[in-house]
Formats: C-alpha cells, structure tokens, sequence
C-alpha cells in the first residue's frame, strides 16, 4: 500500500494579509516533509472562485516548486480543468510534459506504453524507420525496414492509427504483439513495453 498527499489549499477567512501566501508556504513545507517521511505522492485539485473551500488555482506552478525542493515523490494532477477557457488540451499536455521534464520523470502515473521504434508512412504502408538500440523492440527483434502490418492481429490505418492502438492497450508495461512483414515473411513480434523514462535514466544536470 502507497500514501500520498493530496491538497485542496483552503484558506479561511477572514482574508487577512499574508493569509494566502502563509497558506502554500505550509503546502511547500509539507510536501517536503512528505517526501521525507516516505510518501509516495503530491497531488492537488485546481479549483477557481471557491472561496475558503480552496485556493489552489494554478497547481502547475505549485508542481513546479515541489519538483524544485523534493527528489523522489512523484507529483500528480488530482484535477486538471479541459473545458473552455480554463485549459486547451495541447497547453495542459505540454504542462504535464515540462513538469515530467524538469522533474525527472516524476510526474505520477505509469505512463503510456514505450516500444522504441519510430516509423513512417509511405505509399499506405508504415516502415520501420529506426529502433532505439536497446530498446523494448530492438530486444524483440524488430529491424529497420520492416513493414508493420497489425497490432495485436488489428492492421493500423495509418501513422496516428498505429500509436493509438499501441496506446490502447493499457499503461507501460503491457506485452504489445506488433505483426511486420520481415524477409518476406509476416511475422509477430511481441515486445514488452516500457516508461520511456526509465530507459532513458533521466538525472538532473542542476
């Protein structure tokens, strides 16, 4: 069993000076605390105009600090606002992709399923551009040049078809069966997915 923290920032009125600031500095405090009493995760909702109830608003700023001040707990959305006009949806993903980034892969979740391979659409058909050495599909036996056929027995319409039937079947670490016409021969490939994360050990440089 994992324990996590999770904050909704409430502050109570009467709204004196400093009440607000004093508010996330405890946030801040604790979340450090947190990591080193051994919890596993941060987490916050992002409300707007609940007064009292919560005051957590920008939580993307928030992470940012707690990545700044922590090392290992990892740091999660509890509630991220997508309708218009709080947050477009490539501005949220870009959000989450900074915060992983800066964090060093600490942005909470398993993430999506990592073959190590790249690929590119020709004539209707989808090659093998490269594959990562080392990688889930490299250790699989999938080669350059290769011609993808189906996933898991499914024939991809196109480049996005494929990465969404790839990403369909669950988080990283799911066994993802990828059919190719290799020597001639279609051939299936099974290959463990990763967090891309881990393959590229990411450390801070700070």
């Amino acid at each position: 069993m994992k324990f996590a923290l999770f904050y909704e920032i409430p502050v109570a009125k009467p709204f004196t000076d400093g009440k607000e600031h004093a508010a996330y500095k405890n946030t801040l405090e604790q979340a450090v605390l947190g990591e080193q009493a051994g919890f596993h995760s941060f987490w916050t909702v992002e409300h707007h105009f609940l007064e009292e109830y919560s005051h957590c608003s920008n939580p993307e700023v928030l992470y940012g600090a707690v990545a700044a001040r922590t090392k290992n707990i990892r740091i999660g959305y509890g509630v991220r606002l997508l309708p218009a006009p709080y947050n477009h949806p490539i501005r949220t993903a870009e959000s989450v992709a900074v915060l992983d980034l800066i964090s060093d892969g600490r942005v909470a979740g398993p993430g999506r399923p990592w073959l190590g391979v790249n690929t590119d659409e020709l004539r209707g058909r989808l090659f093998v551009s490269r594959v990562t050495p080392g990688g889930p599909a490299e250790k699989a036996g999938l080669k350059r040049g290769d011609v993808v056929v189906g996933v898991n027995g499914e024939p991809p319409k196109n480049l996005a078809d494929f990465y969404r039937k790839v990403w369909a079947l669950g988080a990283a670490g799911t066994t993802v069966a990828i059919d190719v016409l290799q020597d001639s021969q279609v051939r299936r490939v099974e290959i463990k997915s990763i967090n891309r994360l881990d393959h590229l050990k990411l450390k801070t440089t700070l």
